[in-house]
């Protein structure tokens, strides 16, 4: 039946002008972030398994000591210090490291939009991104251990209790006239095209 609904919605789409470069087909991507369903809970789960695999490769293979943080965040991301004056010989010598730093600081900020957990952190370490220390490097460093070890996770979208689009409004949100079953077939797609 999902099918149907899904056949149906692309005809009306195509019979208003519209067309499709590709055949529609589950989306197993978006915004290069991993897709998963649980057709049986109703729910699309976004995660960034690649972008934190290819980072611990880039960032934590030279490290000498496998870390587990137990958290993103601790007491020394929130005392980071600005570096000091420094000569240009001392800055083209930090050059390298910094470039390292900023890539990986950047890279935090866009795994944060489905590791919420980490923002703050992120956050906290990216406020030294005009002149990278050792230290917020190593801080990164350290939300990026953390997310090795909580790679599986993600943000979740959906859930058993989501029949139609009408249970994404707030409550006593005045809503427009539409029978329940367009209304659910619509929701339906939106849940099976992501």
């Amino acid at each position: 039946p999902a099918r149907a609904v899904l056949d149906w919605v692309y005809t009306q789409i195509a019979e208003a002008g519209f067309e499709f470069s590709t055949p529609p087909v589950r989306w197993y991507t978006v915004l290069g972030f991993g897709v998963t369903r649980d057709d049986a809970a109703r729910t699309v789960t976004l995660t960034a398994r690649r972008q934190i695999t290819e980072l611990a490769n880039e960032h934590l293979a030279d490290e000498s000591q496998a870390s587990n943080p137990s958290t993103p965040d601790t007491k020394e991301i929130h005392e980071l210090e600005p570096p000091g004056v420094e000569t240009d010989a001392e800055a083209a010598g930090l050059s390298e490291m910094r470039t390292k730093a900023r890539s990986l600081k950047g890279a935090l900020i866009y795994v944060a939009q489905v590791h919420p957990a980490i923002a703050h952190a992120t956050s906290r370490v990216c406020s030294l991104m005009a002149r990278p220390t050792h230290r917020s490097y190593s801080c990164a460093k350290r939300i990026l251990a953390w997310l090795v070890s909580h790679i599986g996770l993600g943000v979740v979208f959906g859930g058993p209790q989501l029949r139609s689009l009408a249970d994404l409004l707030p409550r006593g949100t005045p809503q427009l006239p539409m029978s329940a079953s367009r209304d659910w077939s619509l929701a339906r797609c939106c849940y099976m095209q992501l």
